[in-house]
Formats: structure tokens, C-alpha cells, sequence
């Protein structure tokens, strides 16, 4: 039987990828989360990602994943995706149960194994989606999991669990992504791209969904604005301003969660700046250097900070 899945409609990206904030001892500071929420939307943010890449999440665990998600569904209007993803189908089915009432959900394929058969990737989302009526978003993402999703594989995925709806594809392609948009079932398609953000609307997409944009929103809702209102030269412009911050990222090999929360606290007074290992945060000539690129966004007149 079809589970009753709920309509998705009101999703409306860009969505943006939450950082996990973590005090100088490594634990949680759910009040810095909290801040993080109320300053995105007091910018016109929509719909938010809990337990992502950006917020770390293969550093969390489960209990740490669950109260994220609380903290979201109470402290943000707006729509919540849970990421459930993990390599243990039944931890995945725990996080989904315990987020039932999510507007969606979004996992990736099981990582770590490599050379897998479609049957048992198949067969993992069969059991980690097991009892589940949330609608479900499959998010592709080759350069983090040693399986590539194909239409042809997410046509299978989607026979055996039809209470996924949709793709966030961060393969980077948007031909890619279209091709997802194409297959019969999917709703909606979001990239993980933020250089194509403009593009993947202009292609017909249904968005972007950001974790390096967090620290400057006004830049994707922005472009999703004048996009909607038909407004291209804004959009245009916008596209090219946020590509400042986006050029200054591939030059620095910054672990990009440090990075975020490096120019987060910059906006955000007080916000934490620390990751868990492996991952290092910034140096002080890594420091200087975002200084440098925060003055020039800043010149673009679209922040205040």
C-alpha cells in the first residue's frame, strides 16, 4: 500500500544546510543553534536542513542528531528536512521515526562499502525507510559515497520505497539533475550547487540547497526572489556578488563547516567557530583572509552586519 505521503508543495528552497555549533569541549550549544535559526529566517529563509554535511553529522550521534531536530521543529517556522542518513539502516529508521513529522527527509545511499549490487542498495533503503510515511528526498552526492545514484537505480529505489518524492543532487550536473526531475514520481529537484543556484531555476529545478551559503543568505533568497519575479538582470547580479564568496572558497581548501562558522560569527556575535576532529578550524592567516572577502561582499551593499 502507498504510504500517505504529505504534499511537499510548501517547500520552497533555497534550503539551507544548518552547522552544527559545538563549544570549545566539543559538545552542542543549542542556544547558538537556536541563534543560527532565528537569523536565517529573519532573511527570508524558508526551509532549513537539520543533521546535514554542513552540520557534521557523521561526527553526531543518534542522540545528539535527535535533539537537533527537536530544537529545529520548535524553534523554526519554516520547513524542516531531516537528514537520516547512515551506514546502519536500522539507526536510519530510528532517526526517521523519531522525525515523523518532518516536512521531509533526505539519506543518502549506504557509504563505505564499495562495488555494491542495485539489489542491495535496494534492499538498504527498503529497511531504513521500513514504516515510514514522511516523504523522502534520495540525496546524491558521489563525491562523499562510493555509489553513484542513476535514474535508472532511483526508478528501482522508488518501486520498492514510494514515499520518496524527490532528489537533492550535489553531483554538481545539472544535466544530471534534470534527468531526475524527468522520472515519473519525482516532485521536486534540488541542487547542491550554489555557482548554479540561478541556473538550476532557469533549468527548470526547483532550487538550491546551501550549506557555505549560511553566512550570507540574502544572496540565494535574494536571487530566488527576483527569479520568481521575473526580475533577471537582479537575478543576474545577485548570482555574480554571491559567486565572490563562491570563487574565494575554491581558492581556500578550507574544511568548509570551519569556514561557515568561521564567517557566521562574523554576523552572528558569539556564534562558535569550533568543528569536530578531523576537521581544523581556520588559522589566523585563514582568519585574515576571510576578513578580506566579508569586506568585499559587504561593498556589494546586500549585507548588514
Amino acid at each position: 500500500m502507498t504510504p500517505n505521503v504529505k504534499c511537499r508543495d510548501s517547500i520552497t528552497g533555497p534550503l539551507f544546510a544548518a552547522p552544527t555549533p559545538f563549544d570549545a569541549n566539543g559538545e552542542i550549544r543549542l542556544s547558538a543553534f537556536c541563534d543560527f535559526l532565528a537569523f536565517i529566517s529573519a532573511r527570508g529563509v524558508e526551509g532549513v536542513v537539520v543533521n546535514g554535511t554542513t552540520g557534521e553529522f557523521p561526527s553526531l550521534d543518534a542522540d545528539e542528531r535527535q535533539k537537533l531536530y527537536t530544537t529545529a521543529r520548535v524553534n523554526f517556522s519554516g520547513a524542516i528536512v531531516n537528514n537520516i542518513s547512515s551506514a546502519n539502516a536500522r539507526e536510519a529508521n530510528a532517526l526517521a521515526r523519531h522525525s515523523s513529522d518532518a516536512d521531509a527527509l533526505l539519506i543518502l545511499p549506504p557509504y563505505y562499502f564499495a562495488n555494491v549490487s542495485d539489489e542491495g542498495v535496494i534492499d538498504f533503503f527498503r529497511e531504513a525507510l521500513a514504516g515510514i510515511e514522511a516523504p523522502v528526498f534520495l540525496y546524491n552526492f558521489p563525491r562523499h559515497v562510493k555509489l553513484v545514484l542513476t535514474p535508472t537505480l532511483i526508478e528501482q529505489i522508488m518501486t520498492a520505497c514510494p514515499m520518496i518524492v524527490g532528489v537533492k543532487d550535489s553531483s554538481g550536473d545539472l544535466d544530471v539533475a534534470s534527468a531526475f526531475k524527468k522520472l515519473a514520481g519525482v516532485r521536486q529537484v534540488f541542487v547542491g550547487k550554489d555557482t548554479k543556484a540561478l541556473a538550476a531555476l532557469d533549468a527548470g529545478l526547483d532550487g538550491s540547497i546551501t550549506g557555505a551559503g549560511n553566512p550570507f543568505p540574502e544572496f540565494l533568497v535574494g536571487i530566488r526572489r527576483a527569479w520568481a519575479a521575473r526580475d533577471s538582470a537582479l537575478a543576474q547580479r545577485l548570482q555574480q556578488e554571491f559567486d565572490l564568496w563562491n570563487a574565494f572558497r575554491a581558492a581556500h581548501k578550507f574544511d568548509e563547516p570551519a569556514l561557515v562558522k568561521a564567517a557566521l560569527a562574523r554576523r552572528l556575535p558569539g556564534y562558535p567557530v569550533h568543528v569536530r576532529p578531523p576537521l581544523r578550524a581556520l588559522n589566523a592567516q585563514d582568519n585574515a583572509a576571510l576578513d578580506d572577502i566579508l569586506q568585499r561582499l559587504m561593498d556589494t551593499g546586500r549585507l548588514v552586519v
